[in-house]
């Protein structure tokens, strides 16, 4: 990482922003840092088991593309060390780290959709398995 610095707020950022809606423009334009270092940044933090995202579920690949991604912790003890997080949001993510295990183990897609009035915390895609037989 060049920019070593920006990695720390942006951490703390996204823990204490769990179970909510972001995007990388308004978190660049609230740490004051570019928004490819906001993404690439946020991949790093993904790929690193310390976060994970959930892109809002469309028909549309667009729609799902543009659209704020919902930020969780993989582990509440984060929480509890960078924040205080309010209860409802703490069992949300408790109950979509569970969820996201379960997912990966079984190559599903989590999702969340939202509306201008409602919310769905989690949606649950099977992906469709290919074999390659040669």
């Amino acid at each position: 990482m060049k920019r070593e610095e920006n990695i720390r707020p942006l951490t703390k950022f996204c823990i204490s922003s769990s179970a909510s809606k972001i995007t990388y423009n308004s978190v660049s334009k609230f740490l004051k840092i570019p928004v490819k270092i906001v993404e690439r940044y946020s991949e790093y933090l993904e790929k690193s088991f310390l976060l994970f995202f959930l892109k809002n579920y469309s028909i549309s690949p667009k729609v799902v593309e543009n659209s704020p991604r919902k930020v969780y912790v993989i582990d509440n003890g984060f929480l509890k060390y960078f924040y205080t997080a309010p209860l409802g949001r703490t069992f949300e993510s408790l109950i979509v780290q569970h969820l996201y295990r379960y997912a990966i183990r079984r190559f599903y897609e989590l999702y969340y959709w939202s509306s201008e009035d409602s919310e769905i915390d989690v949606i649950i895609k099977m992906v469709k398995r290919f074999s390659l037989y040669g």
